[in-house]
């Protein structure tokens, strides 16, 4: 397949820039077909559907910096620049406990709507103040890893 893909001042996407994906480090992005075709489009999907800033916190990781953190994956999406982390709106902290479960049961749905759409299978991961949203050739996979 001849597809080319042309990138402007890193721009990806109309939401999307090639550094918000980058480790803060400065370190290299792994830039591969999946990220491209796949990922960065599922994410621009979801953005629009999502109808709210997404500002990632965390994109490609280094292996060396994947490996500090607790509990992370050894093969995190993140090392292939398949995932990224955001932090969940304001107005999400407003909402009663139902509320919340909705919304969060809301993304889940529609990730995975994106993703199978892609041929890929869906990560969507819950925290108290953030999102992982990543894809995988292997299964779905969502994790409620909220504490309160």
């Amino acid at each position: 397949m001849d597809r080319k893909i042309l990138i402007h001042n890193g721009q990806l996407t109309e939401h999307f820039n090639l550094w918000e994906f980058a480790h803060k480090s400065g370190a290299e992005i792994e830039i591969n077909y999946d990220f491209i075709y796949i990922f960065v489009p599922a994410v621009e999907t979801f953005r629009v559907w999502y109808n709210r800033e997404i500002n990632p916190t965390s994109g490609y990781r280094p292996p060396a910096y994947n490996a500090t953190i607790p509990g992370a994956s050894k093969n995190s999406s993140h090392l292939h620049t398949w995932a990224i982390d955001f932090l969940l709106p304001v107005e999400f902290f407003t909402f009663s406990k139902s509320r919340q479960n909705e919304f969060l049961l809301n993304v889940r749905r529609k990730w995975t709507e994106i993703c199978h759409a892609l041929g890929v299978y869906a990560q969507c991961n819950f925290y108290d103040n953030r999102l992982h949203l990543g894809i995988s050739r292997k299964n779905d996979s969502f994790l409620d890893l909220r504490t309160k």
